[in-house]
């Protein structure tokens, strides 16, 4: 167990894995983890043990992790259904409350209802009076009325009421919370007003090494003049909320626009086998691609950089880490308009939106750029100058004096 002085107690929405009798994380969260090692004299992670993955693809064990030894981690029970979730609670609890009462500093990061340790945790640290932070990057009960929508008879009610639960566990989790860091504007817009401290924050996890260089900017905008077609590209999940549907519609206004180009979206989801098998029948394959999973960093960054847009047709609010990894990459970021990807580039440019929903006026914003051969480029020049503004080790520090000066 980690000493108390100067020590961090986080809770966080990843997965850990068991291997061999060892924890395994995500890369990125390992990457995390080693930044806040970077801040806080010892770490410790509560997060939820899932049995149901079983790949060691893109995960790292922990043991491997710099400062090992000022790391403890705890696995929390994965319960995500009402009934395992009132078995694990009471032992959970207990474990939530003994970490509470060893940690100087307190970090949870909120969202849904059941499984959300994050915000039954916050709960506890105001029962004992203990100050805490709480983190989120999106708006979780705006993305539960989503999944309501597509739902039907007692599905539907039961995920609309889910939504109302969620929404008061996580604003009084929120209201009792000595600091709020929300990640992009709109979730700070959306939980700002809830308590008196809050800021708007920023989650990445590339270093500035992966930042693209002015020598391959050059190159792009060589490759932009030689009149070659336009190079789209999408990263995520294919889920409702990622507007896929929306995405492959504006794809196929802008082939009848007679624009040449060539997308991608990458990404593994509940809709991919559904939309692909679409796209096949409509023709439309050889131009729009699924390529699913790409667990590679450096390959996927690798892909931005060559991309001329990054569009997304995002249907809730939520703060994606892929808008500001495409402007590091110096891809432009275009799409439907919300406060989060405003103020990614309010500095420098390098994005056009326009109103959710609105396939036409996206497809006629796409149709402008591809047309416009110095707008492309500007928009290539200004996106990765937004881009420089965020690094892993800028965000995590920044974060990390935030909670030890309010805490």
């Amino acid at each position: 167990m980690c000493s108390i002085e100067k020590s961090l107690l986080i809770i966080l929405p990843v997965f850990l894995q068991e291997w061999d009798k060892t924890i395994w994380l995500d890369e990125q969260a390992c990457n995390g983890l080693r930044l806040w090692l970077e801040n806080f004299e010892s770490v410790t992670l509560a997060a939820v043990l899932n049995p149901r993955l079983h790949s060691k693809e893109g995960y790292k064990s922990v043991e491997l992790i710099e400062r090992r030894s000022r790391l403890d981690v705890f696995p929390l029970p994965y319960s995500y259904t009402p009934l395992s979730f009132m078995r694990n609670y009471r032992k959970t609890v207990k474990l939530i409350d003994s970490l509470i009462g060893t940690h100087q500093y307190l970090s949870f990061a909120i969202g849904g209802f059941w499984g959300d340790w994050g915000s039954f945790a916050c709960l506890r640290a105001f029962r004992k009076k203990r100050v805490y932070s709480v983190w989120t990057d999106r708006v979780e009960h705006d993305i539960i009325l989503l999944d309501a929508q597509n739902k039907k008879g007692i599905k539907k009610i039961y995920y609309f009421l889910l939504a109302k639960v969620s929404q008061a566990l996580n604003n009084k989790a929120i209201k009792k919370a000595s600091l709020g860091l929300f990640h992009g504007n709109d979730c700070y817009n959306t939980y700002s007003s809830l308590l008196k401290t809050s800021f708007c924050v920023h989650d990445i996890h590339l270093s500035s090494k992966y930042h693209i260089t002015k020598e391959e900017v050059e190159q792009k905008v060589d490759g932009i003049n030689s009149g070659r077609p336009l190079k789209i590209l999408y990263v995520g999940r294919v889920v409702p909320m990622k507007g896929p549907e929306d995405w492959v519609e504006v794809m196929k206004n802008l082939i009848s626009a007679g624009i040449p180009f060539e997308a991608r979206w990458a990404g593994v989801g509940d809709l991919k086998d559904q939309i692909t098998e679409k796209i096949r029948k409509q023709g439309m394959d050889n131009t729009i691609k699924f390529i699913g999973m790409v667990s590679n960093r450096e390959e996927l960054l690798n892909m931005m950089k060559e991309s001329d847009l990054f569009v997304f047709c995002h249907k809730t609010q939520e703060s994606p880490r892929c808008l500001i990894e495409a402007l590091i990459s110096g891809c432009p970021i275009v799409g439907y308009r919300t406060p989060y990807p405003v103020d990614l580039v309010s500095q420098f440019g390098g994005g056009l939106f326009v109103e959710k929903n609105n396939v036409e006026e996206l497809t006629d914003c796409i149709i402008n750029i591809a047309r416009d051969r110095e707008l492309r480029i500007k928009l290539v020049q200004e996106a990765a100058q937004s881009g420089s503004l965020y690094s892993d080790t800028i965000v995590f520090k920044n974060r990390s004096e935030l909670i030890k000066k309010y805490l």
